[in-house]
């Protein structure tokens, strides 16, 4: 159905508006939506993120154009769509990233200066939104070739912890140019930073829907984009507020109705991430979701990443410490082995990420000893201890020879070198400043060790 038909039928503006934008999507009458692979590499961590290519069209391929919503109906198209809204930092990528972009189309404020232009009376009614959507296609058309993300189309509606500050607050964020007078917090220059002084039942002509795909591939593994989000750790890889205490507009009952079976989006070639069905927890991630995990780790490993289980006592076997990585519930940690006096459990495929030393994940493999950092040098002597240290050294070594790392320690200073070899957690902490953890302790006898390392290789 052409735009012209379909908007000829909509009221100019308000809430019968939001309902009617909300009820063509439901219809299939939209543009599919492209989705544009982003890769971020912040703290330790890599994200890569999917945005539209464009923001939310409707009507058919030869009549379209982008409408403009409040917060709230954004939220529900989020919803709709298995998307999400951004936050500040992914939309920041996106325009450091993808530099062939257009400049903002603005348009005067008030009623007179309007009129005097030659536009509608009011900016957020359907003449405001058609206009607004053709200069930006103009805009577009102009540029020296295509853009792989369309930059700038308008604001967007944002993910930020500034929506907890009152009630019913909308963030909205936008509009790059290197003419721009403000700067976000990376850096970047624009006309609109991170704002909350409209409501979620504002719009006007620049606020569109250019919405994030609800997934992230984090570390090689696709996670919830609202788990990552509010993850004690993960938050730093696409956020710059620390955790989320919101992932959706407040307000904004969930959306519980199946999504449309005429929902359309595309993905460039090979980028479509396989996640067909999101465990509920992320834990359950490690052992699930094989196929997650970016092929090429192998090439990444060089670290053999020593711990100690700093957790309750009772979890003294290899088989508890398993159960306890995986189990339901909120993560609280992983590795790839745990090993105690008699066995060794994986909880992790050597091949995927495990989340045991921040700063290491993506290059380390983590073995989990039971045993505590605060052990002195005659309780690592006891025979449990030496039990346990004698099979992490046959562990250790039979990686080192799968992987081809050398049975050497590697320290602080040498870790920020990429020097291949054997680490403890307390290393990595001293090294990326991404936790406090000071395990296996300072008296874990870490030559010793690599003397059995070597006898068993």
């Amino acid at each position: 159905m052409k735009a012209t038909d379909l908007l000829r039928g909509w009221p100019d503006r308000g809430p019968e508006r939001e309902a009617a934008i909300l009820q063509a999507v439901a219809n299939g009458h939209y543009l599919p939506i492209e989705w544009r692979p982003v890769t971020v590499e912040r703290h330790g961590h890599q994200a890569r993120f999917w945005i539209a290519q464009d923001a939310l069209r409707v009507g058919d391929a030869q009549d379209s154009a982008r409408v403009n919503v409040t917060a709230m109906t954004a939220q529900r198209l989020a919803d709709r769509l298995g998307s999400s809204l951004p936050t500040t930092l992914m939309l920041d990528e996106v325009a450091r990233q993808y530099t062939v972009q257009a400049e903002p189309c603005i348009q005067p404020p008030g009623r007179d200066s309007r009129l005097k232009a030659g536009l509608s009376p009011h900016m957020d009614d359907l003449g405001a939104m058609v206009t607004h959507s053709r200069q930006v296609d103009r805009a577009v058309k102009a540029l020296t070739r295509e853009p792989f993300v369309i930059c700038n189309v308008g604001k967007h509606w944002v993910l930020s912890n500034r929506l907890t500050s009152k009630p019913n607050a909308a963030a909205n964020y936008g509009w790059y140019s290197k003419s721009a007078p403000y700067l976000s917090a990376s850096g970047m220059r624009m006309w609109q930073t991170l704002g909350t002084a409209h409501n979620t039942s504002h719009t006007d002509y620049s606020q569109v829907f250019q919405p994030v795909r609800n997934v992230v591939e984090l570390d090689g593994v696709v996670l919830p984009l609202a788990e990552v989000l509010a993850h004690p750790e993960f938050w730093v890889a696409l956020s710059d507020e620390g955790p989320l205490k919101v992932t959706r507009v407040p307000g904004v009952p969930t959306d519980d109705s199946p999504p449309p079976s005429n929902i359309s989006q595309t993905f460039p070639p090979e980028e479509l991430p396989t996640t067909p069905d999101l465990p509920e927890h992320l834990v359950s991630l490690y052992l699930e979701a094989r196929n997650y995990t970016k092929a090429d780790r192998s090439k990444e490993i060089r670290l053999i990443v020593l711990h100690t289980a700093e957790i309750a006592e009772t979890l003294t076997s290899a088989e508890a410490l398993a159960r306890w990585c995986n189990g339901s519930g909120a993560p609280r940690a992983s590795w790839h082995f745990a090993v105690d006096s008699d066995s060794i459990t994986q909880s992790v495929k050597e091949e995927y990420v495990a989340w045991h030393a921040p700063g290491a994940n993506r290059v380390g493999i983590g073995i989990e000893m039971c045993g505590r950092a605060a052990q002195t040098p005659e309780q690592w002597d006891d025979d449990f201890s030496r039990s346990v240290l004698w099979r992490t050294a046959r562990l250790t070594a039979s990686l080192c020879r799968r992987w081809n790392l050398p049975v050497q320690f590697v320290d602080a200073a040498a870790l920020k070198y990429n020097v291949r070899g054997i680490t403890t957690h307390a290393e990595v902490t001293k090294a990326f400043k991404q936790s406090t953890h000071t395990d296996p302790g300072k008296h874990f006898p870490m030559d010793e060790f690599l003397r059995l390392v070597r006898e068993q290789g």
